[in-house]
């Protein structure tokens, strides 16, 4: 008696690890994908910044101070365009991956309905 007890269980082991596994390798590539994008955006905001302390060190003269401030109106317009595109991009990150995540949850789901009814 006491040994069927556990039976139905033990029986669909195979069910409940297989969308873990799914899951866990969305998990990883997701942060995957977000580290390289934070990576990059990193990479570009220090260029900026690099490049303006350099600029700045340049000036020598009124004129020289001019022509940096003049430069600072297409670098902030630069960087204006440069947050917009990041938040676009990590918001199709997010949607992508919540795509990824609701396409799991009903294969799985899909797969315990099959496998309650056989």
């Amino acid at each position: 008696m006491y040994k069927d007890l556990f039976s139905p269980l033990l029986q669909n082991t195979t069910a409940l690890p297989a969308p873990m596994l799914k899951a866990n390798k969305l998990v990883v590539a997701e942060v995957e994908r977000l580290v390289n994008f934070q990576m990059g955006a990193l990479r570009y905001y220090v260029d900026i910044v690099i490049n303006q302390l350099k600029a700045a060190a340049q000036v020598s003269d009124v004129g020289g101070l001019q022509e940096f401030v003049k430069g600072q109106v297409e670098v902030a317009n630069k960087v204006r365009q440069r947050v917009m595109d990041d938040a676009k991009a990590l918001t199709e990150l997010g949607t992508d991956f919540k795509a990824d995540l609701d396409a799991l949850a009903k294969e799985s789901a899909e797969d315990l309905n099959i496998k309650k009814a056989a």
